[in-house]
């Protein structure tokens, strides 16, 4: 059975151009092909899919051709499917497809935050092709203007759970209590392997530079608290894995979230803070903090509308969250940095063999770390401005807002 076949029924070409375009068109031939020549994601493989079609357009049949995304199983690498099957990330996503996205999408008046989503199975998920719409991936910084249109993709995500659970009357976790199941930071198997080999690095790096790193594990600690609802705060359904590959921009600044394989329930502040720490320069975020929270703030409150708007965290409860959140950010800019920073022929050599990845993502990752600082200042300061920043908060944790 071929690749394209095994991930792509002729039955399932017809239901994604049924759903996508209309259904007075037949399926001529359907094809799978890389979507890049380079990996654009670590837990799936990526794919263009072509249908070509027979349509009438005025009384003429015509060829034609439509393309979109498709997100599949890594069947060609068992050992990675295998990891996927663990931490239940594709499980994940196709729940938050097939039952979570239909409800945020009901009545939603703000805009689009994610790509259409045509096809969803337990093996693949076919999405609208951004690409073609001229999205694009920013690059690992972003600037003022970027950073302010994903705040308000983010905004428009937030404000489409809280309304359907305004009008639902309960949370979507309580409705999907088994999709809401923590993926990223839990002490549970190899995942908790990445944390500790994270935590072992950002203590030789505080050494290093000559800081006080002793009380780093306890901070790490806060971590795990500030992904959980709030018994008190406006909660929401949050991506919670936003970094830059995973933020796309066309030319006109519209911004699309994409991979959902690690949504969480929680405070909205904790997208803002991790997103902020990960994407925003370490001087926009701390001057621009008030600002930020305000532009949030405002398209929270234009997406839910006038009827709606009562259900949103206050500016006050928003801040309070954020400043409770900031160190969970700072922490998973600790542990992603390393890796999603690198680039180069160091990239390629880590990616592109399982044995070096898993070694370095999951148990050492400190000399290829020491050795990528030294080829690239860059990576470099980025990683040391988060450590440094960590050790100052982990030496006043009990001054530090909890979260609640």
């Amino acid at each position: 059975m071929s690749v394209t076949t095994q991930l792509v029924t002729s039955e399932d070409a017809e239901l994604i151009l049924k759903r996508s375009i209309d259904s007075n068109i037949s399926v001529r031939n359907y094809t799978l092909e890389d979507y890049s020549d380079e990996k654009i994601g670590l837990l799936a493989n990526h794919y263009r899919l072509k249908i070509e079609v027979n349509r009438k357009k005025n009384g003429d049949k015509t060829n034609e051709e439509f393309s979109y995304f498709l997100k599949a199983m890594p069947f060609d690498c068992p050992r990675l499917l295998n990891y996927i099957l663990e931490i239940m990330a594709f499980e994940k996503e196709i729940a938050f497809f097939s039952k979570i996205a239909p409800r945020l999408m009901e009545d939603h008046g703000g805009p689009a935050w994610c790509p259409r989503c045509y096809l969803v199975k337990e093996s693949a998920l076919c999405f609208e092709d951004l690409g073609l719409q001229g999205f694009k991936m920013q690059g690992p910084l972003f600037d003022e203007l970027h950073v302010k249109a994903t705040l308000k993709a983010i905004a428009s995500l937030h404000a489409s759970s809280i309304k359907v659970e305004a009008k639902l009357g309960r949370s979507l976790k309580d409705i999907y209590p088994d999709n809401f199941e923590e993926m990223i930071f839990i002490r549970e198997k190899r995942t908790l392997d990445w944390i500790t080999s994270g935590l072992a690095l950002a203590g030789t790096l505080a050494e290093r530079m000559g800081l006080d790193g002793s009380r780093l594990p306890e901070a790490f600690e806060m971590l795990f608290k500030s992904i959980v609802p709030s018994k008190i705060k406006i909660n929401a359904v949050n991506h919670a894995d936003l970094w830059c590959n995973n933020i796309l921009f066309d030319e006109k600044l519209q911004c699309r979230l994409v991979d959902f394989q690690s949504f969480r329930y929680c405070p909205p502040a904790s997208d803002i803070a991790h997103f902020l720490y990960l994407c925003a320069p370490n001087e926009l975020r701390k001057s621009k903090e008030e600002d930020l929270l305000m532009h949030y703030h405002e398209n929270l409150l234009e997406f839910l509308g006038p009827t709606f708007s009562s259900k949103a965290p206050s500016i006050a409860e928003l801040r309070q969250s954020y400043a409770e959140q900031k160190i969970a950010g700072c922490i998973g800019a600790v542990l992603h940095f390393p890796t999603i920073l690198l680039k180069g022929s160091l990239a390629n050599e880590i990616m592109g063999d399982l044995d070096t990845f898993e070694r370095f993502y999951f148990y050492d990752r400190k000399d290829a770390v020491m050795e990528n600082m030294k080829r690239d200042p860059v990576y470099k300061e980025r990683i040391e401005t988060v450590v440094s920043e960590l050790v100052e908060m982990s030496l006043v944790l009990e001054e530090l807002p909890v979260p609640c």
